[in-house]
């Protein structure tokens, strides 16, 4: 049977992002001669999990992308599940986009529809008027597995084994510094058994770095099997302090600070081991920064009770909006001895939090602040441990949100800190405590519909000035869109750019504003979900080739991610310019590149100057804006396709991006969208 070449079929815009879908689409599965006499198609491209499904147990429910392709002048006709047993009433076909199509130079119409289907039901036919398109049990596992491998972040990556191995021979080929600090490592321990504490000390001794203390804190003196273990010490560099009396772990670590003589002090857990170069990396990072570092962490794993590895940590650079949701800092927790002088010790209060708080405060007072991407540390799971069972310390988890709470107090910002689902998560809504009257301008890419009216006169009852101007209709084709922009935003106001498609309220536009009393926040983008109930925008990553890729796309609303990302709030290189808040008057002062023709670039270019300022763009999980509008499964937004603009984005901005988005971790896989492992970085020199 004859087919249809790629090379005869076209959109009316070459090279979109709609026509390189189709063509991939049909490139499986072509046009048939048949196809083009009938005046009719059906291909089924893809599958993602329906966000209907229920999180906590195996997937239920696929949404197939359905695209139908009909001559100019044919009826439309949805497609028509058939051909499964048990289900007497399937959901009916949800129309999503159409598209002209040109096939052989003729006009052609092509419908993209969300079938649902069971995933129990493996095989399945969609009809298209007398046309029947049979999907067998080998074609849909092939689809529906090759969703979860794109998917699949690095905690469930079984390849993590042999990444870690990499890993360590990379990092073992740096020379340790000969000379450099004394690095002091704390350890409070209460009855620790034996064979933990056996191995920690042993990861500490076995340091390729020489210059190190290692204090003991032992608070159960009592504990004959502790003290036969640390009886048997014989390395002058160990300091073993029995505590008169068990103070917590905050006391304890209080106690190991003041004995410990270090210019640098790291926290180990007394069930936690470290890796041999762990030292050595640390103390190079310190050397390379000239006025050396403040505060230092590293990624991490866990250690399982079957030996292995598991549950890969992999944390970006300082980031204030992701410590004030969790501290994702955790280990192996390293402070300059200057700044532990400078500020005050952990109350009992906050005993389980000790180090959230320490982080916290560090963090308030310095930027000389390092994440070491090698896995360092190994956090021990078992009965005790809260990485596998977080009620064996319920007091720990209200100690982070007391934490949260202090630093915000220090910085005298008004704030709720309540606790999320997930454990040891919290949310801190803000409070806008000025009492000036707020302005804000929206900039609408598109025309303002009834909606719209309604939430401006809203924000208007209450005390928000609010002035619109639609940017489709003020920007003749020759004008360029950053003049544009730059002559309408004031000194004085915020700036909200929200696409026309987009629904925004209220409450989630107040809560970005109260961003903003923040003095070191540059702009703000909420959560967009898309009407079928998928993320449209949950975070952002720019990718090598300086495509904006939007981490966490097409995955159900209420799937977090990996570690929960999605649902926590972050700075971010780079925002959604579909629904972006803007400080106003510090947009002006850094300007808009005319270079960079679409809005996403201009405030992706915008964002990234701003952070060489020190200013923060954030992720806010915490408000969701909702698309009016079906959007594709298969067509990606034009930021997400190769462009002019992308390459220039690198350009310009290479001695931040030449290493990758400096928001994201360089052990993911640069340009996944689901956090998937770097195997290439592994196997670098």
């Amino acid at each position: 049977m004859g087919e249809v070449s790629n090379a005869q079929i076209s959109c009316s815009e070459t090279g979109s992002p709609e026509t390189e879908a189709l063509v991939s689409c049909l490139a499986a599965c072509p046009l048939t001669e048949a196809d083009v006499r009938r005046g009719r198609a059906l291909r089924v491209t893809s599958c993602v999990r329906s966000a209907d499904d229920d999180l906590s147990s195996s997937p239920q429910t696929m949404v197939w992308s359905v695209i139908c392709l009909r001559k100019a002048w044919r009826r439309e006709v949805p497609p028509r599940l058939s051909g499964i047993s048990g289900i007497p009433h399937p959901v009916a076909p949800a129309r999503l986009v159409s598209w002209d199509v040109l096939v052989r130079g003729r006009r052609w119409c092509a419908t993209e529809y969300a079938v649902p289907v069971p995933i129990q039901c493996r095989a399945f036919s969609l009809r298209l008027g007398i046309y029947v398109r049979r999907i067998d049990a080998v074609e849909s596992s092939r689809q529906i597995d090759a969703y979860f491998e794109q998917i699949r972040n690095i905690l469930v990556d079984d390849g993590y084994k042999t990444w870690l191995a990499g890993d360590r021979r990379r990092a073992q080929r740096l020379a340790p510094p000969q000379t450099g600090p004394l690095m002091s490592i704390v350890v409070p321990a209460y009855n620790t058994p034996p064979a933990y504490l056996s191995e920690m000390i042993a990861s500490v001794i076995q340091q390729t770095y020489a210059r190190w203390e290692l204090v003991i804190i032992n608070a159960s003196p009592e504990n004959e099997a502790m003290a036969a273990v640390l009886a048997d010490l014989d390395d002058d560099r160990i300091i073993v302090v029995d505590a008169a009396e068990n103070l917590g772990i905050a006391g304890n670590t209080n106690l190991g600070i003041a004995a410990s003589h270090g210019a640098y002090v790291s926290f180990l857990d007394h069930d936690d081991f470290i890796e041999p170069h762990a030292l050595a990396l640390m103390v190079r990072e310190i050397q390379h920064h000239e006025g050396g570092l403040d505060l230092i962490y590293c990624d991490e794993d866990s250690f399982d009770e079957r030996g292995k590895f598991v549950l890969p940590l992999f944390k970006p650079g300082a980031n204030i909006d992701l410590l004030y949701s969790n501290n994702y800092v955790i280990h192996w927790l390293t402070v300059s001895r200057r700044m532990l002088d400078a500020i005050d010790r952990s109350e009992s209060e906050l005993d389980g939090a000790q180090d959230y708080d320490l982080t916290l405060k560090v963090f308030e007072r310095s930027s000389a602040i390092c994440r070491i991407p090698h896995v360092l540390y190994h956090w021990r799971i078992h009965a005790g441990s809260t990485n596998i069972n977080p009620d064996s310390k319920p007091y720990a988890a209200d100690a982070g949100r007391r934490a949260i709470c202090f630093a915000l107090r220090r910085r005298e910002i008004p704030a709720q800190v309540r606790p999320t689902d997930v454990a040891y998560t919290y949310e801190a809504e803000l409070f806008d405590a000025s009492d000036d009257k707020r302005r804000l301008q929206l900039l609408l890419d598109g025309s303002a519909s009834d909606e719209v009216s309604a939430v401006i006169d809203d924000l208007e009852q209450a005390g928000v000035d609010v002035s619109l101007r639609s940017l489709a209709r003020s920007r003749p084709d020759e004008e360029n869109l950053a003049n544009v922009v730059s002559e309408t935003i004031s000194e004085s106001d915020l700036v909200l750019f929200l696409n026309g498609d987009i629904r925004l309220d209220v409450a989630g536009i107040r809560r970005l504003m109260s961003y903003f009393q923040r003095r070191e926040v540059f702009a703000v983008s909420p959560r967009v979900v898309r009407a079928d109930g998928l993320m449209d925008f949950a975070g952002a990553i720019v990718r090598p080739d300086g495509t904006l890729g939007r981490l966490n796309r097409l995955l159900p609303a209420a799937d977090g991610g990996y570690l929960g990302r999605a649902h926590r709030s972050y700075d971010a290189a780079v925002l959604n310019g579909e629904c972006c808040m803007v400080r106003g008057g510090a947009l002006k002062r850094i300007g808009l590149d005319a270079r960079f023709s679409t809005l996403e670039y201009l405030l992706a270019d915008a964002c990234l100057k701003a952070r060489a300022r020190r200013l923060l763009s954030a992720y806010v999980p915490y408000v969701t804006a909702r698309l009016r509008v079906a959007r594709s499964l298969i067509v990606e937004p034009a930021c997400m396709w190769p462009s002019s603009d992308g390459a220039r984005l690198i350009s310009v901005h290479h001695d931040v991006l030449g290493e990758g988005d400096p928001s994201h971790n360089p052990n993911f896989d640069p340009n996944s969208l689901y956090y998937r492992l770097n195997r290439h970085r592994a196997t670098q020199e």
